[in-house]
């Protein structure tokens, strides 16, 4: 789901994108996901009602306190995606083998690009939190393990370190507690 305008296959009480084959729905602070594996319009209607349910019990939370994990600082609007998984993280970051950022298709992770000062895209940022600062740290140590294999470190530090391909591929990659962070250069 990405910032701005969804595509809403049917009318429900939140924002969401959906289609036969899956309901993706925001309220407040909580993101309900339904699946409809076979994609058969029979099931659209209990896929709605099972969402209508769940939506309606869901307690009104003021999502403005909930922390933007996104920096604002150069961001270029209606770039921002949510994704969990393997396949999401492949879209974001196409040099990223597997579940590299370990998301298990439950944990969810937040992308966007920012620009320069002119607004041209430069960089790729992605950003993931895990229940505790451990999870992070194996996290941040498994993905300098993996770049490494593909990618020559430019420099290290027990909290960051960045890769090159020497071809125009480069970016980062930060922990900060629970939180970790990969950029990537989307310019070569």
């Amino acid at each position: 789901m990405k910032r701005g305008t969804e595509d809403q296959f049917v009318d429900l009480p939140a924002r969401n994108s959906s289609d036969p084959y899956q309901f993706l729905v925001l309220k407040s602070k909580y993101v309900l996901q339904i699946q409809n594996l076979t994609g058969q319009q029979d099931n659209v209607k209990a896929m709605t009602s099972l969402a209508k349910t769940v939506l309606n019990n869901i307690p009104f939370y003021d999502t403005s306190v909930i922390p933007n994990l996104l920096p604002r600082e150069n961001l270029i609007p209606g770039t921002e995606t949510m994704f969990r998984g393997p396949e999401g993280l492949k879209r974001v970051l196409p040099f990223m083998e597997g579940d590299a950022l370990q998301l298990r298709n439950y944990r969810w992770a937040i992308a966007a690009d920012y620009g320069d000062e002119s607004g041209r895209p430069i960089m790729r940022r992605v950003f993931a939190t895990y229940p505790v600062k451990e999870s992070a740290a194996l996290v941040f140590e498994s993905l300098k393990q993996a770049l490494a294999s593909r990618f020559v470190i430019a420099h290290e530090s027990p909290a960051s370190f960045g890769y090159t391909d020497g071809k125009g591929v480069s970016g980062a990659v930060r922990t900060d507690g629970k939180t970790v962070e990969v950029s990537s250069s989307l310019t070569r």
